[in-house]
């Protein structure tokens, strides 16, 4: 009586291997890059592909940097002429927890953009919203450059110092996302509000 269960138990013991073993040996491949090529597991090159599209993988000492190249029938060339936008895998670190081993996080040169190019952009959100000729003293509060996928843009923050705000201060708070690359400008659509300080 003794020996089936043995051998029930021994069974069970080697499928559950060999599906632990197959499991291990198909959850990593090998991504090509036209630099070098490294072992990138499944779930990282799906995260790879949550941030950009065409992704060239490449690996410069221990680092490992993903390179979003445009839409191979892209013919865009750009208002700027920016770079591509260039992502460094690092360790996942969060108080929160991860949903991941690493995370993927855009490298944003500090010269990106020129001071002119960073007015030209102003300028442009200033007009195409009408913001400058409806606020004469409108300021700028903020301009930060956001990369997505291939794309570059900037969230650009107004301070209306006339109008008051929802906490009965004075200065309302309004911003605009510009695509730095094709100068499409995307109004936050919360409208401003109507009474003065």
């Amino acid at each position: 009586m003794k020996i089936p269960h043995l051998s029930i138990i021994v069974a069970g013991g080697i499928i559950v291997s060999g599906i632990i073993a197959f499991f291990i040996t198909s959850s990593t491949m090998i991504i090509p890059s036209s630099q070098s090529s490294g072992s990138i597991e499944d779930y990282d090159m799906q995260r790879i592909l949550s941030v950009c599209s065409n992704p060239d993988i490449t690996k410069q000492g221990n680092d490992v940097f993903v390179i979003c190249q445009h839409p191979k029938n892209s013919t865009y060339t750009g208002i700027f002429n920016l770079p591509l936008i260039t992502y460094k895998r690092v360790v996942c670190q969060s108080m929160y927890g991860c949903s991941g081993r690493y995370n993927y996080v855009p490298q944003i040169p500090a010269d990106l953009l020129s001071s002119k190019q960073k007015q030209e952009s102003i300028d442009k959100v200033l007009q195409d919203t009408g913001l400058k000729d409806r606020y004469p003293d409108i300021q700028l509060e903020h301009f930060i450059i956001l990369a997505s996928n291939d794309k570059w843009s900037a969230d650009i923050q107004f301070i209306i110092p006339h109008i008051m705000n929802g906490y009965n201060h004075c200065g309302w708070y309004t911003s605009t996302q510009i695509d730095l690359q094709t100068f499409e400008v995307s109004p936050i659509g919360v409208p401003i509000g109507t009474q003065k300080c």
